[in-house]
């Protein structure tokens, strides 16, 4: 099935929660024109820590992105904006490459 040449504009949004993330097309009625989420395991390396790879986190958001483009049936430059979410503070040590230390 190809892509409608509609006028509608959409609203991606992208919530990165501790175990789940979730990816949300809607248009702009607020209605949800694709949605997906996956869930990814937690790494406990201590007492009171919680780690999640980052790796993990980069493929979720892509592989989820490219479902839910696939499952809309409007041409994905449609989309006006891009939101992103996460359930709380975040933070990924990077080396001087930018390649995550944790």
């Amino acid at each position: 099935m190809g892509k409608d040449s509609d006028n509608k504009k959409y609203l991606m949004a992208i919530d990165l929660g501790t175990s789940t993330l979730k990816v949300a097309i809607f248009n702009s009625d607020g209605k949800i024109a694709a949605a997906s989420s996956v869930e990814y395991p937690l790494s406990y390396p201590g007492k009171e820590l919680v780690e999640n790879d980052v790796e993990k986190y980069w493929e979720a958001i892509a592989g989820l992105v490219k479902r839910s483009l696939k499952d809309l049936t409007s041409d994905p430059s449609n989309i006006l904006a891009i939101s992103l979410s996460s359930q709380g503070e975040t933070i990924v040590p990077a080396d001087k490459d930018i390649n995550p230390l944790r």
